[in-house]
């Protein structure tokens, strides 16, 4: 995958001199066979996959700062103010650690951080109308190809790539990355993106939505042989929100069918498998576990952080450790202790002010992309609980390019309405609705 990645890589940043938007979908696209030379040296050392997460922010960046005009100016993107208070204080912190001799990992710390507006900024300055933003959601499908792939050639043959044991020893099916995030991450991209694309743009002819449907159940498929507990809880809230949240005549019959596939599934072993992953939460919940034992024992690691957090100075706990904790399986606490307090007050500020906007758009006008962002809230932050979603790019670019697309769409056409209700005058868009 070595070759077919570093031509991607230039292909992909070569395109995107030419044209940003086209060579942003080419980097998407490519992102997930790039993501599988995690482990071979490239350029310093660094692997293909670093290479990429960092050439896309770094001309992204350059293109906000000096190409960027009109509709697409960073001025024009929602909680631009949020999100470059938040990118400031993440070059600050990462040049600290930097200072200390460790240059790269400096650098690797704040591309990690500014890959989310990487995400948030192209997908609602780039595929805002609707023929780019139907490119961009077959993109992400089209990325989804390889991982599935290699995903289903898995689970069917038995081959292994990496030999990665979950819950009980059980081996999870993790195709050719380091562990099981990246494919059922890829995985959930996939099943956004076709329920996108079934809801706002598939033909009524019903052998597309065959192959949407079968492409749909081999995501699953996917999640399930990788034995992840967050890609569980996240298919299950979504199946459960899409259709309380969309509120239409077939919410009801969604839901009921939802029921009876759940139904269906306790009858067989997958029940006892789905289960088996989930023993210890259970066992703890019931009482016959020991609570510490949850989250993959995660608990001891954050024991250990906190034991380090209490011996270092004020100074790194108000502005940030000077460490790289990348590892430490929550995303509060990695925010924390690369940025300090304060870090974690702006980050938290930052999802906040967007969760909230989320939701209130929902609530005002549940349309597909409204909801879609409110799925990928919800993901984020069960995510966030385990894991450290803002560590990794492609996750970022799928992320907050939903949320940020769903909010620049509802808030050009609330100003539209604005505009043909109101006067020339007189129209003009509520301060609240500028304020990001």
């Amino acid at each position: 995958m070595f070759y077919p990645a570093v031509v991607s890589i230039a292909f992909s940043l070569g395109l995107m001199v030419i044209s940003p938007a086209a060579g942003y979908l080419a980097a998407v696209v490519s992102k997930p066979w790039i993501d599988a030379t995690f482990d071979q040296p490239f350029v310093f050392g660094l692997p293909p996959t670093q290479v990429i997460s960092a050439a896309v922010p770094m001309f992204v960046l350059g293109y906000i700062a000096f190409v960027a005009r009109g509709a697409n100016s960073f001025s024009r993107m929602p909680y631009h103010r949020m999100w470059l208070a938040w990118i400031a204080y993440a070059a600050i912190f990462s040049a600290v650690i930097a200072d200390d001799g460790r240059l790269l990992d400096g650098a690797n710390i704040f591309f990690r951080h500014a890959n989310g507006l990487v995400g948030f900024y192209a997908a609602q300055a780039w595929y805002r109308e609707e023929k780019a933003t139907k490119s961009f959601v077959i993109a992400l499908i089209v990325a989804g190809l390889f991982p599935m792939g290699t995903g289903v050639y898995e689970g069917i043959t038995g081959h292994h790539w990496r030999e990665v044991l979950g819950e009980g020893d059980l081996l999870r099916n993790v195709g050719m990355y380091h562990d099981a995030i990246a494919i059922r991450v890829y995985a959930l991209q996939t099943l956004a993106a076709l329920l996108m694309l079934t809801v706002l743009h598939l033909p009524r002819d019903w052998m597309w939505k065959a192959a949407v449907a079968v492409y749909s159940l081999v995501c699953v498929f996917v999640i399930y042989k990788a034995l992840s507990k967050s890609g569980t809880l996240i298919i299950a809230a979504w199946a459960l929100m899409w259709p309380a949240l969309r509120r239409t005549r077939h919410s009801l019959l969604v839901v009921t069918m939802v029921i009876v596939l759940g139904a269906l599934i306790l009858s067989t072993n997958i029940a006892e498998k789905t289960f088996w992953i989930f023993q210890k939460e259970i066992a703890a919940v019931t009482g016959t576990g020991d609570a510490a034992r949850t989250f993959a024992g995660r608990w001891f690691i954050w024991e250990d952080w906190l034991s380090q957090w209490n011996e270092m100075s004020a100074w790194q706990k108000i502005f940030g450790s000077g460490r790289d904790s990348t590892g430490i399986h929550n995303d509060f606490l990695m925010i924390l202790s690369h940025g300090g307090a304060i870090g974690l007050i702006i980050y938290v500020a930052l999802l906040t002010a967007i969760s909230v906007g989320v939701v209130r758009n929902v609530i005002a006008r549940a349309t597909p992309w409204n909801v879609a962002a409110c799925l990928m809230i919800v993901m984020w932050f069960i995510d966030s609980v385990g894991l450290v979603p803002s560590a990794y790019s492609a996750y970022q670019w799928f992320i907050w390019g939903f949320v940020g697309l769903a909010l620049r769409k509802d808030w050009d056409g609330t100003r539209d309405h604005l505009s043909k209700t109101s006067s020339p005058a007189t129209a003009r868009v509520p301060l609240f609705s500028i304020v990001p």
